[in-house]
């Protein structure tokens, strides 16, 4: 419906991706957030420590901006290897004593997923808060149903 399509024109998105890696073992201090700024992207990013939540040794590397497209356009393996340089210039003594090892990694590319274009929604100069109840309405001649954090003006 027209009253759709412009709620999905001005409810503004936007992109951050996640890698989550495992490692063989916990080389980071007992926080929540380990981060650093830098003077390129990607190295100003942050990591969320998992393992205080899941007992594993996991990090989830949150990456946003504009060097997003450049990240997903990256193998995995390439992006293990930044992953290992960033943290290692986070904790430079720790990684000479003893460098440590990805296991396992997962990349969740939104900005290419074909369904997805994006990761969260905002309030963009143009959207008013009806917009999100017209998101959420149902449309008698539609195959698509929408729901999410952008279909609810409280979330």
């Amino acid at each position: 419906s027209p009253v759709k399509q412009l709620a999905i024109e001005q409810v503004g998105y936007g992109l951050e991706d996640k890698v989550i890696i495992r490692f063989d073992r916990v080389f980071w201090p007992n926080v929540d957030f380990i981060g650093g700024v830098a003077d390129t992207s990607p190295n100003c990013s942050y990591f969320l420590n998992m393992y205080k939540h899941t007992g594993s040794p996991i990090l989830s590397w949150m990456i946003a901006g504009s060097h997003v497209a450049m990240m997903e356009s990256m193998e995995d393996d390439e992006v293990a290897v930044l992953a290992n340089k960033i943290l290692a210039g986070l904790f430079p003594e720790q990684w000479e004593r003893q460098p440590w090892s990805i296991v396992k990694m997962k990349f969740k590319r939104w900005g290419t997923d074909r369904f997805a274009r994006g990761a969260y929604s905002y309030d963009a100069v143009d959207a008013h808060p009806d917009q999100y109840d017209d998101l959420a309405a149902p449309d008698p001649d539609a195959r698509l149903f929408f729901c999410g954090e952008h279909t609810n003006r409280e979330a």
